[in-house]
């Protein structure tokens, strides 16, 4: 029963509903771990650690998606930076080229719970909050855990509504 629930939950927040895995601050580590975790990674780059949660995107600005090996990414630039939205993916691979500042951001985040393991799936993981970034090059090389420009942010490929004959 207890994976029947668990798998339901991960669907459920595949699928959108936030309900059960929201965004708000009181739904996160309490803040003396996070803290405990900042003072342990004190060499992690210092443009990242601002305070949640995040706000909506600026009014008029556009959600943008990551365009890379069938990732699943939204993200928009924020007053706080480039923000990456809650229920995004993030490549589980590592490649050579990848800065080490990034690896350590990576293994950051994954250690304090930011970004989990997706059940079943062993090669992505997933945001469970909206996450600023210092810019959206920054975003992309996390995300994608390959050396990037910010260029694979691109916007939604949306078909237009197809006029109706009357």
């Amino acid at each position: 029963m207890e994976r029947l629930v668990t798998d339901g939950r991960r669907l459920l927040f595949d699928a959108g509903c936030r309900i059960l895995n929201g965004n708000l601050a009181s739904q996160l580590p309490a803040q003396a771990a996070i803290q405990a975790a900042i003072d342990d990674n004190q060499d992690v780059d210092e443009a990242v650690e601002i305070e949640l949660p995040i706000t909506l995107p600026p009014e008029g600005e556009p959600t943008l998606e990551l365009d890379y090996c069938g990732i699943w990414a939204r993200g928009y630039h924020g007053h706080e930076g480039f923000v990456v939205t809650a229920g995004s993916e993030v490549r589980n691979v590592q490649t050579p080229s990848l800065r080490k500042n990034i690896k350590r951001l990576r293994a950051d985040l994954l250690g304090r719970g930011v970004v989990v393991p997706i059940a079943g799936v062993k090669n992505r993981l997933r945001f469970q909050v909206a996450w600023p970034f210092f810019s959206a090059a920054v975003a992309a090389k996390f995300v994608t855990g390959a050396h990037v420009a910010a260029t694979k942010w691109v916007r939604p490929r949306t078909l237009a509504p197809i006029a109706r004959a009357e």
